[in-house]
């Protein structure tokens, strides 16, 4: 039943019971935190943050992502080839646009209005 249906002696009893059960799971899990086991666990837990253990697949290298890589380098030396002045890019996978020479007057370009 919702809590606010429930009144009187009821409430009562069912707050009192659920405290007496929360209090015994607390003492079961203090008592658990208190054992040689726990203590051993947490050590070997702070020593895995320090230092993970690893297994040799970690040292691999994942094939699939390697190559993803290779060919998105590939594809971006080829556009940086393709569409900048090769002074721009000389052995560089990072490109940066050429500047534009003309001004926006000379252009034809307009200011966007400002709406009112």
């Amino acid at each position: 039943m919702p809590p606010e249906q429930v009144r009187g002696s009821v409430e009562a009893e069912s707050k009192q019971h659920l405290a007496a059960e929360r209090e015994q799971a607390v003492e079961r899990l203090n008592a658990g935190m208190r054992t040689s086991h726990y203590d051993h666990l947490m050590q070997l837990l702070r020593g895995w943050r320090a230092a993970p253990p690893l297994t040799d697949a970690a040292g691999k290298k994942n094939t699939a992502a390697v190559k993803y890589v290779e060919k998105a380098k590939r594809a971006a030396d080829k556009r940086c080839l393709y569409r900048l002045e090769a002074r721009t890019c000389p052995g560089s996978t990072t490109c940066l646009p050429r500047a534009s020479t003309t001004l926006p007057a000379e252009s034809g370009a307009r200011p966007a209005p400002i709406p009112a």
